[in-house]
């Protein structure tokens, strides 16, 4: 899936791993988790944080793009990646 130009996907332990992802930081606050590997950064969300257990993970490769520059030019990422995750459901 898409979101602007940025792919993202479901997340799962064995994604995480064939990626060799390592962990940065947490923003426990807005449910980010923040990863690199060697060609580029990841943030873990969760666009559906109101489920149990914060619902289903997903993960966006944002290139080589810092964090903190990303989600300010991105804010509504998380709705839009929802709307679009809610639109490939139907």
């Amino acid at each position: 899936m898409k979101y602007n130009e940025f792919e993202f996907y479901g997340f799962t332990e064995d994604l995480a791993q064939s990626l060799e992802l390592e962990k940065v930081k947490t923003d426990s606050e807005n449910w980010f988790i923040f990863y690199k590997n060697r060609q580029d950064n990841w943030i873990k969300f969760y666009p559906f944080a109101e489920y149990h257990g914060g619902g289903a993970p997903y993960l966006i490769n944002i290139g080589s793009l810092d964090f903190d520059l990303w989600l300010k030019e991105n804010g509504n990422f998380v709705a839009s990646a929802r709307e679009i995750i809610i639109t490939k459901v139907q």
